[in-house]
């Protein structure tokens, strides 16, 4: 039986790639392979003017978030459900985890956010009985060798839904009132 569900925010519940670029007019990882000294002018730019704050929701965020809260109900409570995000490091740790925190709040997310230094450190809460939902392929892999139940976000909402659906063996009868999650 799942009792833990980690939600990841980045890629999963808010879309950093795209205010970053629109902020920097380049995807994070561009100006990260650059290695001219742009990204890190850019990170501290980004957490300086309090940038997660506003990044704008993914596509399809809310889906996943009824899911996970449904298969909850129906499980009586029996699951716990966090948000389980990376501040990119030590430096900026405290900005970045305020900030994640009031974009959580600013958008009537109620689950707890944990908060780690780094996205290598998510594994540590990897067990059989626990889900995690990220984007990045590398903190599934560290998931699932620790242990864990890893589903990872490709960009498409409606497909981590019913990965979400097939791990869980989730009774999908309320699910499937909505349109949105009929399979093509």
């Amino acid at each position: 039986m799942i009792k833990n569900i980690y939600l990841d925010m980045d890629g999963v519940l808010c879309d950093f790639n795209k205010h970053y670029t629109n902020l920097f007019g380049m995807h994070p990882k561009q100006a990260r392979d650059q290695k001219n000294g742009n990204y890190s002018s850019f990170w501290n730019t980004f957490v300086d003017n309090g940038e997660f704050v506003n990044i704008p929701p993914l596509e399809g965020y809310d889906k996943i978030l009824h899911a996970v809260a449904e298969y909850r109900r129906q499980m009586k409570g029996e699951v716990t459900i966090r948000i389980l995000t990376s501040s990119g490091g030590q430096s900026k740790y405290a900005e970045v985890a305020a900030q994640k925190t009031q974009w959580l709040k600013d958008h009537f997310i109620i689950y707890e956010p944990i908060v780690v230094p780094g996205r290598r450190y998510k594994q540590e809460y990897a067990n059989p009985y626990s889900i995690l939902i990220d984007d990045t392929q590398d903190v599934i892999e560290d998931w699932k060798e620790a242990g864990g139940i890893g589903i990872q976000h490709k960009g498409d909402a409606r497909e981590v839904v019913w990965q979400f659906l097939a791990v869980t063996e989730f009774d999908t009868k309320v699910l499937m009132k909505n349109e949105y999650y009929d399979q093509e």
